[in-house]
């Protein structure tokens, strides 16, 4: 028989699991949405494992063609240093723009090189050249991301080996790193450093649920505890992150490598936007009935423990849980009050658009609206901003100047 001191101690167990399992999850969505799509991580790790298998790559062929020294300190230096710039600048795409940017690095460096040691013993002419090079650098990037990469790495190339000041006859060997280290870092971003689209609009939809997550954690949070202004605050600028990475995931549709089999553009768009409506619904619905508890008349504890209960499930993701929650809410005869609707509806909303993601069967997106796209990503994150162009300016104003030429210029 069992004890009324086993059963206390059975209920603390299954509280403390409940208790870590929160915190675990709290952890986890901290951490997938502080990077969304874990985008900049995984460029981290892209250059630090080309530059420290390249250190590798060029101390074997170092050791195997008999260079030591300073020599041999040159091809580590500047092999890691083109490693490091190929790996971070080539932008994720197919691997035959990957390919091609590869393909054109080893040109750039060495080109870059091949101008620093042959200006080097005259300093004003390789001062002079180092501006033109800068310029040039920053003026190519109106071509394209390929063309940013190799005026990148041409500017850096020539910077460092400048700075070095190796001799005449060290240009054959500084050649053969640029063709090493680009040739070994192409190789590793066309197979194991391959950044899939496919796999990293997975992890943003992941952060997106994070953020959603997060959304309806703090509109809990506006309910326990309506008198303090902070955490309606606090629940405005979740929206705000929730946004941006609704704008990552929309500018992710391009690619048509990253869609799920059987989906659209057009489908995924109208899924993310409803995704966050919906958020926003459940957040503005709060924050209304949090001004109605604080009213004298105020609502029924039952109603305000049934939303806070509904919230709950929605926010851990338990499909099945929360519909039942919500078919509990709809049945307290305060249901009627437009805000309980709103937020009844909206996490609804919510749950469906989960629902839908977790077995493949989004809605098809009405056949009218064709999907255009209309952000660019720089790389895998959001881009800045830049200062307009204005084409009605004089020539010889810098608003009429294009971005990559005030670039240059600066």
């Amino acid at each position: 028989m069992t004890t009324a001191a086993e059963l206390g101690y059975r209920g603390l167990l299954r509280r403390g699991r409940h208790r870590l399992r929160v915190e675990a999850q709290d952890a986890w969505d901290r951490f997938v949405a502080s990077d969304p799509g874990l985008a900049r991580l995984f460029k981290g790790l892209r250059a630090l494992v080309a530059v420290g298998t390249t250190i590798v790559v060029q101390l074997l062929v170092a050791m195997a063609i008999g260079v030591t020294g300073e020599s041999r300190l040159l091809h580590l230096l500047l092999g890691s240093l083109i490693a490091m710039n190929l790996s971070t600048l080539v932008r994720p795409g197919p691997r035959r723009a990957v390919a091609r940017s590869g393909a054109w690095s080893p040109v750039a460096a060495g080109l870059g090189a091949i101008l620093a040691i042959l200006t080097a013993p005259v300093t004003w002419l390789a001062l002079s050249l180092f501006v033109i090079v800068c310029f040039g650098a920053a003026w190519v990037r109106r071509f394209g991301p390929g063309w940013f990469a190799a005026g990148f790495i041409t500017w850096q190339a020539y910077f460092f080996t400048l700075y070095l000041h190796p001799p005449l006859s060290a240009l054959p060997g500084v050649l053969l790193a640029t063709v090493v280290s680009t040739t070994w870092v192409t190789f590793l971003l066309l197979t194991v450093l391959y950044n899939d689209p496919e796999v990293r609009l997975r992890r943003t939809v992941t952060a997106l649920r994070a953020r959603a997550r997060a959304v309806v954690s703090h509109s809990l949070d506006v309910l326990r505890d309506p008198a303090e202004p902070r955490r309606a605050r606090s629940l405005r600028a979740q929206l705000v992150k929730l946004s941006e990475v609704t704008l990552l995931f929309d500018g992710q549709l391009s690619d048509t490598r990253a869609l799920p089999s059987g989906n659209s553009p057009a489908r995924l768009r109208r899924w993310i936007v409803e995704v966050e409506i919906s958020c926003e619904e459940i957040a503005n619905a709060s924050v209304e009935l949090a001004g109605l508890i604080s009213t004298p008349e105020g609502l029924p504890l039952e109603t305000v423990a049934a939303v806070e209960h509904a919230l709950e499930v929605l926010g851990w993701g338990d499909l099945e849980a929360a519909a039942i929650a919500l078919d509990e809410l709809r049945a307290q005869p305060h249901w009627s009050w437009a805000p309980i609707r709103r937020l009844t509806n909206g996490s609804q909303t919510l749950l469906d658009s989960v629902a839908a993601w977790m077995s493949r069967t989004i809605p098809d997106a009405d056949s009218e609206f064709e999907f255009e796209q209309v952000l660019t990503l720089a790389g895998d994150i959001l881009p800045g901003t830049t200062p307009p162009y204005s084409a009605g300016k004089s020539r010889w104003s810098p608003q009429a100047w294009t971005v990559s030429t005030r670039e240059a210029i600066q």
